[in-house]
């Protein structure tokens, strides 16, 4: 069974303008999915139906065979998603208070709680600032909060929403590194990016969307050659004509 099933789905905002067009995608358990597109085309509303935080015009979202609409409750423990805008998912006065805040609304014990919150906290390097406020960290810290809290709800899936934005080259790795972790440890990834440079080298698989359409998808390898007949840049090393990544040559 797919981890991520998506039929038919469609959505439109308040204002009329449709949003997302016949949207047909599945994602395998353990996957690494790359979804690029332009400002605007669509990459955030899609990431929002995973978790019942939109629901559908028309079309069916189901996380591990459960239908979203049906059990928005479970889709949104069994999918993290980490926003653009970080300062979003910040409700603690502390770190540590922050990321226990997702555990305790499941209803955890509190040794449960003061576990994972533990846990997390060394998992992202972050077990020194516990006490911290939260709007005190750095940009790269911060996600890295939002990271440890979206962990300690032990998701299935984590989705990451421009993960880069606002990062310096130091943040940039950090970040990166813990979303490779994570994948190595059977996590389903799903990135949006405009910027495919930081991360495609390390992704199963590129979808492009356009309009609110998927316009490609496959192996990074296929689809990289077209990505700038739909806005998105071309990696730098593969416009120079650099092999940088061994698979490209496959």
């Amino acid at each position: 069974m797919n981890m991520i099933e998506v039929v038919d789905l469609c959505y439109r905002f308040a204002d009329g303008t449709q949003a997302l067009t016949e949207i047909n995608m599945t994602v395998e358990r353990g996957e690494f999915v790359v979804m690029a597109g332009p400002n605007g085309s669509g990459k955030t509303t899609f990431f929002r139906h995973l978790n019942g935080l939109l629901s559908p015009a028309r079309g069916t979202v189901t996380i591990d065979g459960v239908d979203v609409q049906h059990d928005p409750v479970l889709a949104r423990q069994r999918v993290g998603m980490v926003f653009q805008d970080v300062d979003m998912q910040i409700v603690g006065e502390t770190v540590y208070d922050d990321v226990i805040f997702g555990p305790e609304n499941l209803g955890l014990g509190r040794n449960e709680i003061e576990r994972r919150a533990n846990d997390v906290l060394i998992m992202v390097g972050l077990s020194d600032q516990r006490d911290r406020h939260p709007h005190q960290l750095s940009q790269g810290e911060k996600r890295r909060l939002a990271i440890a809290g979206i962990l300690a709800m032990q998701p299935d899936v984590i989705v990451f929403d421009e993960p880069f934005t606002h990062l310096d080259d130091s943040g940039v790795c950090i970040v990166l590194e813990q979303m490779l972790k994570l994948h190595h440890g059977g996590i389903t990834l799903l990135v949006a990016t405009h910027d495919l440079e930081k991360v495609i080298c390390y992704a199963d698989r590129l979808v492009l969307i356009n309009a609110g359409r998927i316009v490609e998808d496959g192996l990074p390898k296929m689809i990289l050659p077209k990505v700038e007949k739909y806005g998105v840049r071309m990696p730098c090393a593969l416009r120079m004509g650099k092999e940088v990544w061994p698979w490209l040559a496959h």
